[in-house]
């Protein structure tokens, strides 16, 4: 009882923050590449000391765009980075095709049990993940990869079709 207090007063006294690692949970779930999990698993990192990664970050890269830091993507080309730095695209691109699989499937077709069972199960999922905050990996979303990869194909052969016609 007294941890429901002190977690309902810091989101009052933090709302922004509460929302902003909420969304930070769901953008890991649905693109978080899982490398780095698997990498450690298969004891090739054992902590992230030995993780050597490029240098400026490039998060920081793309935020804060400078011609300075064209130099330094030439180190992430020819670093491991890029393999994490390529997922976590194609990922990203993943997530946006089941999105579009989802809404194009819901306008084109009527919502019956079985499919909403499906997008009940994701929708669990990605709401759980938003509870974990940014720390999440891709591991959480393995039991529903096939799932989203559904969605995500359903997405592909409607662009495809729609290409066809056209």
């Amino acid at each position: 009882k007294e941890y429901n207090k002190i977690l309902w007063q810091t989101i009052k006294e933090h709302p922004k923050g509460f929302v902003l690692s909420m969304l930070g949970g769901v953008f890991q779930f649905w693109t978080h590449d899982n490398y780095i999990t698997v990498a450690q698993f298969l004891g090739y990192l054992t902590d992230y000391e030995t993780l050597k990664l490029p240098t400026p970050p490039l998060f920081t890269m793309i935020t804060h765009p400078k011609l300075s830091y064209l130099p330094h993507l030439a180190s992430y080309l020819a670093s491991p980075a890029i393999i994490i730095v390529i997922s976590r695209l194609l990922w990203i691109l993943v997530a946006i095709l089941a999105f579009g699989g989802i809404i194009k499937y819901l306008t084109k077709n009527r919502l019956d049990s079985k499919i909403l069972l499906v997008l009940l199960v994701v929708l669990y999922f990605s709401s759980a993940a938003a509870t974990l905050g940014i720390g999440i990996t891709g591991r959480v979303r393995q039991p529903i990869n096939p799932l989203i990869l559904m969605w995500a194909g359903y997405c592909l052969f409607w662009i495809k079709n729609t290409m066809v016609k056209n």
